[in-house]
C-alpha cells in the first residue's frame, strides 16, 4: 500500500492507495483562454465498469460506465465521492474530474 496526500485549498486529504498497475492516458482539456491543453492521467481498472483516475499519483476521482454514458465522481474514495455528471465520452468525464479537482491547467 502507498499513501498519497492531496492539498486542496484549506482541506488536506490523505488516502491510502493500493499498489495496482496503471495505464497512462493523455486527456485534452479545453481551457478558458480557448486553448486546449493535454494532461497525462493514470487509470486503474477497479472492475469491469469503474476506473480510478489519478494525477501525479493522487486519486482525483472515478469514471463508471452507466448504460451508454460515463459517470464522473470526484473524490479520493469511491464510497464518499461526489457525482459530477454524465457524459457521452470518457474524455469528457475525465476533463470534468480535472476541473472539479482544481488542477491548474497552466502547468
Amino acid at each position: 500500500m502507498s499513501q498519497s496526500s492531496v492539498r486542496s485549498g484549506s482541506i488536506h486529504a490523505v488516502s491510502t492507495v493500493p499498489s495496482r498497475s496503471a495505464d497512462t492516458v493523455s486527456v485534452r482539456v479545453p481551457c478558458w483562454d480557448d486553448v486546449t491543453r493535454t494532461l497525462r492521467l493514470d487509470v486503474v481498472d477497479l472492475d469491469a465498469s469503474t476506473d480510478e483516475i489519478r494525477f501525479h499519483g493522487h486519486v482525483i476521482g472515478f469514471i463508471s460506465r452507466d448504460g451508454r454514458l460515463f459517470r464522473a465522481n470526484a473524490g479520493t474514495r469511491f464510497e464518499s465521492s461526489t457525482e459530477c455528471g454524465h457524459y457521452f465520452l470518457w474524455d469528457e468525464a475525465a476533463a470534468m474530474l480535472i476541473n472539479a479537482f482544481g488542477i491548474p491547467l497552466d502547468a
